[in-house]
């Protein structure tokens, strides 16, 4: 029944929204709650969650449960909710429920692939946090997929495994960039007085 009314109560809003347009709609209160960010993302209502976030609705108002809507998208398999929330400044990729869970940990857990390259694309991503068991994103994934062998949660870490992998050539890479710069800075100026002193011996 409760996911019912979550369903019923999300058609009628985008009904308003469509019928009656936004500022109408802003003006009896009807999209400033929050639960209904939530409510639009189970529903995978994108055009809904764009206008939400347009008008100011949080984009990390959590559910009672600590829940964000970033973590909703990716425990429902919703990789375009989530492409539409990470467009949004404010939202924290990284946000944690109450034991520590983060979006991408749901993602991996769940097995969804989508959804875990989604958040991958994030700039700020943590691939490494941990909840309060000292689990991170990885961790989560293979426990799953020891129990249920689907090739979904395998394809999760793959996915993560890659991201980190790029991640370490860009540092090497660009650690090598710095370390030639600060040589070629050292360098030149000596290469110059040397130069220098030659041509005057000459």
């Amino acid at each position: 029944m409760k996911q019912l009314n979550a369903h019923l109560f999300a058609t009628l809003t985008l009904f308003v929204y469509r019928a009656r347009g936004m500022e109408q709609a802003i003006e009896s209160q009807l999209l400033l709650q929050p639960r209904l960010i939530h409510m639009a993302i189970e529903c995978d209502y994108t055009d809904a969650i764009s206008a939400l976030i347009q008008r100011g609705v949080n984009s990390n108002a959590k559910t009672p449960e600590g829940l964000t809507p970033l973590m909703l998208a990716a425990m429902y398999d919703r990789p375009h909710a989530i492409q539409i929330l990470l467009m949004a400044p404010q939202t924290n990729v990284n946000a944690r429920s109450h034991d520590g869970t983060t979006a991408l940990m749901l993602a991996a857990e769940k097995g969804n692939p989508s959804c875990t390259q989604a958040l991958l694309t994030a700039p700020t991503i943590d691939i490494n946090a941990q909840d309060i068991a000292c689990d991170t994103a990885i961790d989560r994934a293979q426990a799953r997929f020891k129990r249920t062998k689907e090739n979904r949660n395998q394809i999760c870490i793959t996915l993560i495994e890659e991201y980190q992998e790029t991640q370490r050539h860009y540092i090497v890479s660009n650690a090598l960039t710095t370390c030639r710069e600060l040589l070629r800075a050292i360098i030149t100026p000596h290469c110059s007085c040397y130069t220098k002193v030659k041509e005057k011996s000459e």
